[in-house]
């Protein structure tokens, strides 16, 4: 449904890329690798449309298993991303070993960052150690511009939550994407981070 609907916007003339959950089951199936390629092919869409995303939870099974197919999913040219850090076990060394572009901090350490000092401590950590891993850091759940200004303040690379959208329905989240002229994915800048609303825009 994810790809069909990316095909949906480039018809009408917008590239968007879709970030899909996977569950453990998932990335212990060593044919999902071909499976999601195929799925690709047919629709004639590019890999970079695509990232994948898996929280740490999902990591806690065949971790081995896991690891070879993340690889391979890599090595196709999709994006990975973890999604939901901090919400559960992931190891240092996993973190550091699997294919991993992007760590998405949970909401639950976003929401009050402004007014909450513990919090702000652990998302300077996580912000450190992802960025000394090359991580892309993207943090879920702003929801209010005090906020913002501390992920800006911090260098947060990528930002997520119901400050700049609610989830919407894919038509309207593609007008709301056209009017906020999206562009390309940018680089990471320390100072500043890009803006994606909960919608799916990553400008």
């Amino acid at each position: 449904m994810a790809l069909d609907q990316l095909c949906a916007w480039r018809l009408a003339g917008q590239e968007i890329p879709v970030a899909v959950n996977l569950a453990a089951r998932n990335v212990a199936d060593p044919r999902l690798p071909q499976e999601v390629l195929q799925l690709l092919v047919e629709r004639d869409l590019p890999v970079h449309l695509l990232r994948l995303e898996l929280t740490e939870t999902d990591l806690l099974g065949d971790a081995d298993a896991a690891k070879v197919v993340l690889e391979e999913l890599r090595s196709l040219g999709i994006a990975l991303a973890i999604d939901d850090f901090g919400t559960g076990f992931a190891s240092l060394s996993q973190l550091r070993e699997l294919p991993f572009e992007e760590l998405k901090i949970d909401r639950s350490f976003v929401k009050n960052l402004d007014t909450d000092p513990q919090a702000r401590h652990i998302v300077d950590s996580v912000m450190e150690l992802a960025h000394g891993l090359g991580l892309t850091v993207t943090a879920e759940g702003a929801e209010t511009r005090p906020v913002l200004d501390v992920l800006v303040s911090v260098g947060c690379d990528v930002v997520q939550g119901y400050f700049f959208s609610r989830p919407l329905p894919a038509q309207e989240a593609f007008e709301w994407i056209r009017a906020h002229d999206p562009g390309t994915v940018v680089p990471r800048q320390p100072t500043a981070p890009s803006v994606v609303s909960a919608a799916t825009r990553r400008p």
